[in-house]
């Protein structure tokens, strides 16, 4: 699991509702997680959550997700013998292609070449 780190801003989600929802998401990082299936969590309408929780995070929703899958997939791809295919459909990437292509843009490297500078393949 990745560490929660929070920055401080000013206004937000409170931060028990804010702990509650991002411990949801770690929970839940393989599954299609809708706006609205987040908002209930805290609860409240998608709409005040959606911006509450960027004024919280500095990350929409869906960023914030697609930042945490792909740091659960860093940890993954440190075993050599992790396939990409099944690392992406574990953690509940559509396509292998938008696994690599979120990867690529938030890491700098493409999932396979992550791996092989961890001393994999």
């Amino acid at each position: 699991m990745c560490p929660l780190q929070l920055r401080s801003y000013r206004g937000g989600l409170p931060q028990a509702r804010l702990r509650r929802v991002l411990e949801y998401m770690q929970v839940h990082l393989d599954q299609e997680l809708s706006l609205a299936a987040l908002a209930a969590v805290a609860p409240m309408s998608p709409y005040d959550f959606s911006r509450l929780f960027k004024q919280s995070t500095g990350l929409s929703p869906h960023q914030y997700l697609l930042h945490q899958r792909v740091e659960r997939a860093k940890h993954l791809l440190a075993s050599p013998r992790r396939r990409i295919a099944d690392v992406s459909q574990e953690l509940g990437f559509p396509h292998q292609s938008h696994f690599a292509t979120t990867f690529r843009a938030l890491v700098g490297m493409t999932p396979r070449e992550y791996q092989r500078q961890r001393g994999g393949e």
